[in-house]
């Protein structure tokens, strides 16, 4: 189970737009910090002339800052509108974080479900099956009639049927499980391998 929320939580693509989204949201907080801060300009600037009789240099240098201290509240609004976009990028970071857990528990307690269930049904396929295969034999030696024989038969192709079905929710719930960990990409690509080989440790514990 930790290997499959530890994959998910470092290559989910909605994780990653929540983190980019709050760098962004702190860019633009530190923005609007800048607007408080006076504005810097130097300069410098040096001459050098000669001649056969003299020489002379120049040479002169200056800085300068403008500072705004009013402007109709607008660093104040601008900074307040920042700071709350940023704890708001923060606060959905951790929701997005939490909710990739918890559909990555969800997702993994469905898995255990659906193979538990193909199990028993396969097993129910083998009961139906050599009890089929029992009756058809003594059918055939006229010791119960060919009705008994059908109505197994009937029931082994009923335990058949279910069995691939539940074979079938088996398959749609290990994919939910990779589409919940935001890994089921391209076969062949890191992001698919990774989460294949993650699936495949917890197929193991679920044989098991």
């Amino acid at each position: 189970m930790g290997t499959l929320v530890l994959t998910a939580l470092a290559s989910h693509p909605e994780l990653e737009l929540a983190d980019r989204e709050m760098v962004i949201r702190e860019n633009e907080l530190r923005m609007a910090i800048a607007d408080f801060l006076p504005t810097l300009a130097g300069f410098a600037n040096a001459t050098w002339t000669t001649s056969d009789s003299s020489r002379s240099a120049n040479r002169s240098g200056g800085l300068g800052s403008v500072w705004n201290v009013f402007d109709g509240f607008a660093n104040v609004s601008g900074y307040r509108t920042a700071d709350v976009q940023s704890e708001k990028s923060g606060l959905a970071r951790e929701q997005t974080f939490l909710r990739i857990m918890l559909d990555v528990l969800v997702a993994r307690n469905s898995v255990d479900d659906a193979c538990g269930n193909a199990r028993v049904l396969a097993l129910v396929y083998d009961a139906s099956r050599m009890k089929y295969e029992d009756y058809n034999a003594r059918q055939r030696q006229g010791l119960i009639p060919l009705s008994e024989s059908l109505d197994a038969e009937a029931d082994m192709n009923l335990a058949q049927l279910n069995m691939l079905r539940s074979k079938y929710q088996e398959r749609v719930a290990w994919a939910a499980l990779k589409m919940s960990m935001g890994v089921l990409g391209v076969p062949g690509t890191a992001a698919a391998d990774e989460a294949d080989a993650a699936a495949d440790v917890e197929a193991v514990d679920v044989v098991k």
